[in-house]
């Protein structure tokens, strides 16, 4: 999906004028960041003006911008010339319209377009995460993480050699510690006298708690808070923008180049745009909500999923991801970062795939593959015999490489093999278990492999335990695997590959011999896993009673030489309406041949979809 975006009429808040700073307004912004020395290479234009900018607090009480506001403007713009002053000063005539009783009623939230976002480089270690400081004056400021980073209180917003400093006295020296222990990131709380909460969990204990992709760590102390957002991957082309939630009659619609087309409101102009609405956050009562209306994308809060039509209330500090994009609902305003999310995506380019069948012919086996897969996907690989699906499972994990160009989260596959082998799990229909070993020392020995080198037994040992309860296992650990249900085989075979913590999950007919209710558990447990920002691609024969689970589908067919092609990706509703069929096993039947009990209709859905794609990407480059 492209970068998510919103296409609201956009309001300009008081915090576009930069006054001149008095000891009042330093005051005022106590808990407020002040800025410090960027790395000079991606330092931002203009900075030093954006800092100035007067906003809410990191409390966000928006009454203290209404009593600065008036102030300035009525020096400054008459009342009475609001067309004049919108061409010459439209910064300074959204302020003054802001607080115009007559356009009051007509307003939408204001972006704030005096915002920075300031990037902070540890030059003495790789940048794996992402730490950003968020602020009410809008001049935010992100640092790279290495695998061990002290979190606290210093002169200067900086990092060096590990220690993050913010000149926020609220913070103590260190406040907090964020680690990586080689499968997932850890925060230590290193002062309990604050209040020191994860997506609105509160921290009691200086153990370790897992950090998750768009986390949301706020510090705070009395009315004084610092807020900060944690992201698993480091880009530092971001940028940080807010809206101010000032207008609680007009809803807020968020628009994705690849939601559905599933819209209440079928008017020819909606028809005719290129973005549909993904989701909308609207004022119900006295609370904001956030509304899904993108069924088969999804929005999460808090890495849940919201599901159905039904809205969603938020709370302050709760975090909310609408394809690539994490918003922050602070008071007063809602924060988000500008990202495509492409150092994450899985980029297949498969221009064909070949087979020596003599000294002098080969055969080509797969042609023309391309599509980009998001993280947090779950995704359906159909196609019937022969149409290829084993070859592009191989060919995307590097097993058998084609001629092709596969990235994942940036790297390329096939160059980095040895590196990305382990970025990739793939579960085989007949999973390769021994059961005269017991489910613990099976899990263990996986461990053992996958896991990186340097980790100690303890550690490991408690990697087995959690992943043994996230998958249901833990009561089973002791019994021989011989002695397993179906089902319970099959999540240990599945277990034993996410150990090793992939980014892409690769499973052959996992539900394969299970019933209805045993295979709805499997697959709801994988949901759970994209949902945790992972790539998982699923081949089943049985899709239809699980259908609801999945987010896009890949469809192969063999073309009329024998050669198998891309004849649809997309999502499910898109799918449906592309093929005109309801069911996935009929979509199938589609392009099958009519020796194999299908339609025929392989070539005429190869071409038109390859003329649709084409059409599309016009469309967005126009």
């Amino acid at each position: 999906m492209s970068e998510t975006k919103s296409e609201i009429t956009e309001e300009k808040p008081a915090a576009e004028t930069a006054p001149a700073e008095t000891s009042e307004t330093r005051a005022q912004e106590t808990s407020a960041v002040e800025g410090g020395k960027p790395e000079k290479a991606k330092k931002p234009k203009a900075r030093k003006k954006a800092k100035k900018a007067e906003a809410p607090s990191e409390a966000g009480d928006p009454a203290e911008n209404k009593e600065e506001k008036p102030k300035k403007e009525t020096k400054k713009e008459p009342k009475k010339e609001p067309k004049k002053e919108t061409k010459k000063e439209p910064k300074k005539e959204a302020k003054k319209e802001a607080e115009s009783k007559e356009e009051k009623a007509d307003k939408e939230p204001g972006e704030k377009k005096g915002e920075t976002t300031t990037t902070f480089n540890d030059e003495t270690i790789a940048d794996l995460a992402k730490l950003t400081a968020l602020n009410g004056r809008g001049d935010h400021m992100q640092f790279s993480l290495g695998t061990r980073t002290s979190v606290g209180y210093g002169e200067k917003p900086d990092i060096v050699q590990g220690v993050l400093t913010l000149d926020n006295k609220i913070l103590s020296i260190p406040q907090f510690k964020i680690e990586f222990n080689g499968w997932h990131w850890v925060l230590i709380n290193c002062n309990l006298k604050n209040s020191t909460t994860i997506n609105g969990e509160e921290i009691r204990s200086e153990e370790p708690v897992q950090l998750t992709d768009g986390c949301l760590i706020r510090i705070a102390s009395g009315n004084r808070s610092q807020v900060f957002i944690f992201e698993t991957s480091y880009d530092p082309n971001v940028e940080w923008k807010s809206y101010l939630l000032r207008n609680k009659n007009k809803p807020i619609t968020i628009y994705s180049s690849e939601a559905l087309r599933q819209m209440s409101d079928a008017s020819s102009e909606r028809k005719n745009r290129k973005d549909y609405p993904h989701a909308e956050f609207m004022c119900i009562g006295q609370s904001w909500h956030v509304i899904n209306v993108n069924l088969d994308k999804g929005v999460t809060v808090n890495g849940r999923k919201v599901t159905g039509t039904k809205s969603c209330e938020l709370h302050v500090y709760d975090v909310i991801r609408i394809g690539s994009t994490i918003f922050a609902y602070l008071p007063g305003r809602l924060v988000y970062n500008l990202t495509n999310g492409a150092r994450k995506n899985l980029i297949i380019s498969i221009a064909d795939r070949t087979v020596n069948v003599s000294w002098n012919k080969k055969k080509v086996l797969l042609k023309d593959i391309n599509l980009t897969i998001e993280p947090g996907n779950l995704v359906l690989l159909l196609g019937g015999s022969g149409a290829g699906k084993t070859t592009f499972i191989n060919a995307v994990t590097g097993y058998e490489p084609a001629n092709a160009k596969v990235l994942n989260g940036g790297v390329d596959v096939y160059e980095n093999y040895n590196q990305m082998k382990y970025e990739i799990g793939v579960v085989p229909q007949q999973d390769l278990l021994r059961g005269t070993d017991n489910v613990y020392m099976t899990l263990y020995n996986a461990a053992e492999l996958r896991m990186p080198a340097g980790y100690s037994p303890k550690e490991i040992a408690a990697r087995v335990s959690e992943v043994l309860d996230m998958f249901g296992l833990l009561s089973q650990k002791d019994s021989l695997v011989k002695s397993l249900s179906g089902g319970q085989r099959k999540r240990l075979s599945i277990a034993c590959e996410y150990i090793g913590d992939p980014s892409l999950f690769i499973l052959d007919e996992p539900d394969s011999g299970l019933d209805g209710v045993i295979a709805r558990e499997l697959m709801e447990r994988l949901r759970r896993i994209a949902d945790s920002g992972k790539i998982v691609i699923v081949i089943t024969h049985t899709p239809d009673r699980v259908i609801d689970l999945f987010d896009q589908v890949i469809v192969l067919a063999k073309d009329s030489n024998k050669i198998g092609r891309l004849a649809f990706f997309g999502s499910i509703a898109d799918a449906r309406e592309f093929f005109g069929k309801q069911k996935m096993e009929d979509i199938v039947k589609c392009v099958n041949t009519r020796e194999e009990g299908g339609d025929g209709r392989a070539d005429e859905l190869i071409e038109a979809y390859e003329n649709m794609r084409k059409k599309k990407e016009g469309e967005e480059n126009a």
